[in-house]
């Protein structure tokens, strides 16, 4: 069951803090279960469209959705084959930068019983990483990792490792402030250093999930890297950090062909302004779907380039 599908296109709504930021000050805290479980299914609902206009085969379709408010969308993605990726770290942060906290598992050190209740398709953990962080929350990190690429071994589901690697402040003033430059100077570097420091400790996710880079043939520097000496098939998919829809798009159209990548895990590019107008009032379900829909058949054609999306290698 360690097989992962050829190609992945994930639908990624996972989050919970950052829904949280986006739409607490729209949506009170005695009706976020409701609204936010509602959005996530109207999303879902777009996915199954997808899959009816562009005929990608189900299980190349993943979606990657918490129980907390995605609980009752998670039974109707089993029913209809795709590929249930389940994240395991808590959700605590409504942005994503150096200062987010260290993993934690939800469960703590009982995380294994929740996803044995829960039984997904894969497993996912978000870190945010650098080396130049304190050796302590870095070496915890990494012990957490290797936790749950033990179960995942043990339970035969693959590993998707989300990386996150933001500059330090430090690094950033080094760039006089200008987080562009940092990441075309510096970024892939300090990614394939967080990347060995990983692998040299054991971790070995099934999927890397990771972000955009500036340099074009930087992808395959960093597929390679992450490939090289795996005592397993090892892929890689790519993230969209929340970037418009037409960036995103950009990115996936690079990924493609390069050896390793096999996909993308994209969010809120996909269904920001969707849940936004839904939740605001100014959209009515249908536009939700409509606007998802179509935000992600842009993805998969450009993935797909207009060919026949191969069938899943399950």
């Amino acid at each position: 069951m360690t097989d992962v599908p050829h190609p992945l296109l994930v639908l990624a709504m996972d989050h919970r803090a950052v829904m949280r930021g986006l739409f607490g000050d729209v949506v009170p805290d005695a009706e976020r279960q409701e609204a936010f479980g509602r959005v996530k299914d109207l999303a879902f609902d777009a996915l199954i469209r997808t899959i009816a206009e562009v005929g990608t085969a189900p299980a190349n379709l993943g979606v990657l959705i918490d129980e907390e408010y995605g609980g009752r969308t998670i039974p109707r993605v089993r029913e209809a084959g795709c590929c249930l990726v389940l994240p395991v770290e808590e959700s605590r942060s409504s942005v994503f930068d150096i200062n987010t906290g260290e993993l934690a598992l939800t469960g703590g050190e009982n995380f294994a019983a929740r996803l044995d209740a829960l039984e997904p398709d894969m497993v996912k953990a978000l870190i945010v990483h650098n080396p130049d962080l304190p050796a302590g929350r870095r070496a915890r990190q990494l012990a957490r990792a290797r936790q749950v690429l033990e179960w995942c071994l043990a339970n035969e589901r693959p590993f998707m490792l989300e990386m996150l690697v933001p500059p330090t402040d430090g690094q950033l003033a080094a760039s006089g402030g200008d987080k562009d430059r940092w990441q075309r100077e510096h970024h892939t570097e300090l990614l394939l250093r967080v990347i060995t420091e990983y692998q040299d400790a054991g971790v070995w996710p099934h999927v890397w999930k990771l972000e955009p880079l500036a340099a074009e043939a930087d992808y395959a520097v960093v597929a390679d890297h992450c490939k090289s000496g795996a005592p397993y098939p090892t892929a890689l998919v790519l993230l969209g950090g929340g970037a418009d829809i037409d960036a995103a798009e950009e990115w996936v159209r690079q990924v493609r062909g390069v050896d390793g990548y096999i996909g993308f895990a994209i969010g809120r590019s996909l269904w920001t302004d969707a849940f936004d107008g839904y939740l605001n009032g100014a959209l009515d379900e249908e536009q939700v779907v409509t606007s998802i829909a179509g935000r992600l058949r842009r993805l998969v054609t450009a993935y797909s380039l207009g060919e026949d999306v191969p069938s899943a290698a399950r």
